[in-house]
């Protein structure tokens, strides 16, 4: 029954309710400009260059009302056995009498998570392709990349807001004191930056597209791989050949309607 309040760590809860008292605003912002240049200089040469910007922030607002199931659970202690089996309390280790208290005699809690991202590419690229005399064929393309990604992430527990008071805060030390021997943290504050660099380059010749040959080389690197230039870089490349078989002349003579296509590769 929606209607009715039950009981959860030691205090009344009803769905209803604690959406109202327990609630979480979300605001996001999500932007993007990127932009894209092609230029032929010469009738084989092709240049292009592509950029982009991103922008990200989005920011989560939890407000735990004083009535809220939350909150009520800091302070319920009704019987000296819910005094005593309530987790939510404070006992003072340094003191051999103490018997538990409340760390949230009034109030709830403002928690907060703002992450934000700013990133960024960059690609430019270099195209040649050349037909010499409708028998030797060349391509050659090089380029580079990079990309830069700054994230930010931080989260802040505001506890004791009074939000019926007029959101006024009001604490007691023995909250803190609490977190500290239990080693929670209040508040935290994060920041991410990678950043990749890769340069390549691919160059095909054929003759006659009869016979092929490919070679391609890559050297990229990140800072997320520590100092070294052994570990931040790695450099990789390949060499291909191919042999289309179907275009000499003497293929359709021999196969006629038996095969149409036939290649071989190795790299």
């Amino acid at each position: 029954d929606p209607n009715v309040y039950y009981q959860a760590n030691y205090a009344p809860f009803n769905i209803l309710h604690e959406l109202d008292a327990n609630n979480i605003d979300l605001n996001l912002v999500d932007t993007k400009f990127q932009a894209e240049l092609a230029y032929n200089p010469i009738r084989d040469l092709r240049l292009d260059l592509v950029g982009a910007v991103q922008y990200d922030a989005s920011t989560q607002e939890n407000n735990v009302e004083e009535t809220s199931n939350e909150a009520e659970a800091y302070r319920a202690m009704g019987t000296s056995q819910i005094r005593d089996h309530n987790n939510y309390l404070y006992t003072d280790p340094n003191d051999a009498y103490a018997l538990p208290i409340s760390i949230l005699p009034t109030g709830g809690f403002y928690q907060r998570t703002d992450l934000k991202k700013l990133s960024w590419d960059a690609k430019a690229t270099a195209n040649y392709n050349h037909v010499f005399n409708n028998i030797h064929t060349l391509n050659v393309l090089g380029g580079l990349d990079v990309s830069n990604v700054d994230r930010e992430h931080t989260w802040f527990n505001g506890v004791g807001m009074q939000y019926e008071r007029g959101m006024t805060p009001f604490y007691i030390y023995q909250y803190f004191k609490k977190a500290q021997e239990q080693n929670n943290d209040y508040y935290s504050l994060s920041e991410t930056h990678n950043r990749t660099a890769a340069f390549f380059g691919t160059a095909t010749y054929s003759y006659k597209q009869r016979y092929n040959l490919t070679g391609t080389i890559r050297y990229e690197g990140t800072n997320r791989l520590g100092h070294a230039n052994s570990a931040r870089w790695l450099p990789t490349w390949n060499i291909s050949g191919s042999w289309n078989a179907y275009e000499e002349p003497w293929f359709q003579k021999v196969f006629q309607q038996v095969m149409t296509h036939a290649t071989i590769r190795a790299s």
